[in-house]
């Protein structure tokens, strides 16, 4: 089996990348609440990604921040909110031709599926205070 790496990468990328500019707006605590919460996959703590907050009514910042060792802690805005979990994954190896020369490099891809991150069916109605989560995905 041949893995694209490309379509998983980009939107882990993505994720990222939003995780990495617009976590900067959770920062704050005006209009907002802490949201902490665990992160499991098939049972498991999930190692390392990412988790973002997006505004269903689209009024606000979409937030996020990055999981570490299955715990999450940030800032959220007030208000329902579609969450969108990633996680990357090696899939194996491949070689590629570096200056003519080949060289291996690890592929990764998407480790949770898509109805908790591209087509997430997650939901929270954030609260004033601190929302406690547990998030229990399974493949």
């Amino acid at each position: 089996m041949q893995t694209d790496p490309c379509p998983s990468s980009i939107r882990g990328l993505s994720l990222l990348g939003v995780v990495v500019v617009l976590g900067l707006a959770g920062c704050g605590s005006d209009g907002r609440s802490t949201v902490e919460g665990t992160v499991t996959l098939n049972g498991r703590p999930i190692e390392s990604g990412a988790v973002a907050f997006r505004p269903l009514d689209g009024k606000t910042a979409t937030v996020g921040c990055f999981i570490s060792a299955g715990r999450f802690r940030l800032q959220v805005p007030v208000g329902s909110m579609r969450v969108e979990i990633t996680s990357m994954e090696k899939a194996g190896t491949a070689v590629t031709l570096a200056q003519g020369d080949p060289v291996e490099v690890e592929l990764h891809s998407e480790a949770i599926p898509e109805r908790y991150n591209a087509k997430s069916e997650l939901v929270i109605d954030v609260k004033a205070g601190i929302n406690r989560v547990a998030y229990a995905l399974e493949r």
